[in-house]
């Protein structure tokens, strides 16, 4: 799957379209990494589509998708940080993702998406801090979440979750 991802890229530039396409490609491909353990191998598969999704941003500008793709990509790295024990790294990880979801939802305004994803980040940032050992810090990211989660019940109904991808 991989391949031929790189193989578009070889064959047709390095454009938004294939750049993006080889991101999504090694996220899944870091996902399938993770189930057995092979921790190495699958932060090398986000490290990379990390690096594409940066570049992305660099060189074509910041979209609403370019930031949750980048926003992603920086969630999964600290998925697999936290996962290979190192809560530094996560936390950095989910630090930044966290601040693109805030602003994504600053200076795009809120749909049941921006404002989901904001939850699940606020969420992640309370288990790292919990596992931490900063209570006060995860009650504080996960009464956020909560207070997020209960507002795109009350805006967009019991369903908004069925229109987040």
């Amino acid at each position: 799957m991989i391949g031929i991802y790189r193989e578009a890229v070889a064959d047709h530039g390095r454009t938004p379209q294939t750049l993006r396409d080889l991101s999504i490609g090694l996220v899944r491909w870091g996902e399938v990494l993770k189930v057995p353990g092979e921790l190495t191998a699958a932060t090398e598969a986000h490290e990379e589509a990390l690096t594409l999704r940066r570049e992305l941003v660099e060189a074509y500008g910041e979209t609403p998708q370019s930031l949750r793709d980048l926003s992603v990509s920086l969630g999964r790295m600290g998925d697999v940080r936290r996962e290979a024990t190192d809560l530094a790294a996560a936390t950095e990880a989910y630090e930044e993702a966290l601040a693109l979801r805030r602003r994504l939802v600053e200076v795009y305004g809120e749909t049941p998406q921006s404002l989901r994803d904001l939850s699940i980040s606020l969420g992640r940032m309370g288990d790292v801090r919990r596992e931490a050992g900063d209570l006060t810090a995860a009650t504080e990211a996960h009464d956020e979440a909560l207070a997020l989660d209960r507002r795109l019940v009350e805006v967009y109904g019991e369903n908004a979750d069925s229109s987040v991808n």
